[in-house]
């Protein structure tokens, strides 16, 4: 692990890296474990280093862009990234989406670079001329590298019959690690500032979208008794839809009771809010036969699930096959079918009010992420194979 000789590695995101924890992540174990990180990728954030460990040194991109700005930005990357990689003598390559393949595919082909591919997210069915040429060089090159990995086995199964590969990708779940948690000093003011009118807080985090139907948890709300309040983080993937939530939080009655945030919560902040509620919402996907792949197979994949574990909180999720798989190994909390408001809301209190399951779930769930599912212990099966 100390050899001087060991060459660079190149944490490659055509993205802000900073919405992407598990970038940031495994940029930081690296360098901790004493190799020379390079991190590079798109700058949105106005402070790029925050979460970050001093040693990595960031490597900027520029703004993200659109249309036909953004493909020929990324060809001049590629002219970038050939002469970067060659002067920094990096040894390996790790990408995280498919832009990132082509450079990846290009480097370990010229330089003798290795390459590991770790996509956190992938597109089933590519909308638009560019984003398909991404897609099919995803799916040909991919091959090339010397390893695959991927958060979530679905995934990683739909992946490996996409691309023919020989061999399933390797599993590391994406989440916090172990510190992370520790961030949980005290809760902030909107959480205590609930705690004053509500015996019960609910959580939610994650994109705000259509198929993930948090109408079915307002309407659940609705009928609450009045000591349950709901927080809800996280920011509009569809243009208008924090107001279009708001008026139907007014036209239910509950806005006194729903928390909607009005803005993105920096990950290092959000430990005051969750591990000061009681219970989590999984989204409310899951349905099968309507929901796209990627929304059907979260656990794992998404961060959110194994921070209501890292907080010790029990999970409230739609009972769908997925879900099920996922809970049958790992019991964190209870399915329910989310499509009768009053199964759902019964679903809830029921959980609230059973003082020693929850305690129980609490213990379950914080063990569980401290022996298993932190990305500290995910991540050393991918240091195990670049040693």
């Amino acid at each position: 692990m100390n050899n001087p000789q060991r060459k660079s590695i190149a944490l490659l995101i055509y993205s802000d890296p900073f919405h992407f924890p598990p970038t940031i992540n495994a940029a930081n174990i690296l360098a901790e474990k004493g190799f020379d990180v390079h991190l590079i990728g798109y700058e949105n954030t106005d402070d790029w280093s925050q979460q970050l460990n001093n040693k990595v040194k960031q490597v900027s991109l520029g703004r993200v862009q659109t249309g036909i700005r953004s493909v020929i930005k990324y060809f001049r990357s590629l002219l970038f990234l050939r002469s970067f990689l060659k002067k920094n003598e990096i040894g390996w390559i790790i990408g995280y989406d498919a832009k990132s393949v082509l450079p990846a595919y290009f480097a370990t082909r010229s330089r003798k670079i290795k390459w590991l591919y770790h996509q956190h997210d992938f597109w089933e069915f590519p909308v638009g001329i560019w984003e398909r040429f991404l897609w099919r060089c995803e799916r040909k090159y991919v091959k090339h590298a010397n390893l695959v990995s991927f958060p979530q086995l679905q995934r990683a199964e739909f992946f490996q019959k996409a691309a023919g590969l020989k061999s399933l990708p390797l599993i590391v779940f994406n989440g916090p690690r172990k510190v992370w948690i520790e961030q949980a000093v005290n809760e902030n003011e909107v959480i205590a500032n609930l705690r004053t009118k509500f015996k019960y807080l609910l959580i939610y985090q994650g994109g705000w979208s259509k198929y993930f139907r948090l109408e079915r948890l307002f309407d659940a709300m609705a009928i609450a008794v009045p000591d349950i309040a709901l927080v809800v983080l996280g920011e509009e993937r569809e243009k208008g839809l924090r107001n279009e939530y708001i008026q139907y939080l007014q036209n239910a009655g509950i806005s006194e009771r729903v928390y909607l945030a009005d803005k993105y919560i920096p990950y290092e902040a959000l430990t005051g809010f969750t591990k000061y509620c009681d219970a989590a919402i999984g989204k409310l996907t899951g349905d099968n036969d309507d929901a796209p792949f990627n929304d059907r197979y979260l656990i794992g994949a998404a961060n959110k699930i194994t921070e209501y574990i890292a907080c010790g909180l029990p999970v409230i999720l739609q009972d769908s096959l997925p879900n099920k798989l996922f809970t049958d190994k790992y019991p964190i909390g209870i399915l329910v079918d989310t499509s009768d408001k009053y199964k759902f809301l019964e679903a809830i209190t029921g959980l609230l009010a059973n003082e020693a399951n929850m305690q129980a779930l609490n213990r379950n769930n914080r063990q569980l992420f401290l022996n298993e599912l932190n990305f500290d212990d995910q991540f050393q099966k991918i240091l195990e194979f670049i040693n």
